[in-house]
């Protein structure tokens, strides 16, 4: 099957459109003053120290016991 080029440009712009409403469905961030806020990880990095965690806790000034973060921990 050949496409052509007008066919390979539909096909990558359904994609992009796809993929990215898939991400803003799946991918939540914090608006405050128009300023956006969101965290990213590498989590081949992930070592399981909770640091991550932690350190959400100080800078949003969460009292120690209580956390806004779900660390889901999976096997590679």
């Amino acid at each position: 099957m050949t496409w052509s080029r007008r066919q390979f440009l539909t096909g990558v712009g359904v994609l992009a459109a796809v993929s990215g409403t898939a991400g803003r469905v799946v991918a939540k961030t914090l608006n405050i003053n128009g300023v956006r806020y969101g965290m990213v990880h590498d989590e081949s990095l992930c070592i399981g120290c909770t640091a991550c965690m932690d350190a959400c806790r100080e800078v949003n000034k969460v009292p120690d016991g209580v956390s806004r973060l779900t660390i889901i921990r999976s096997e590679p």
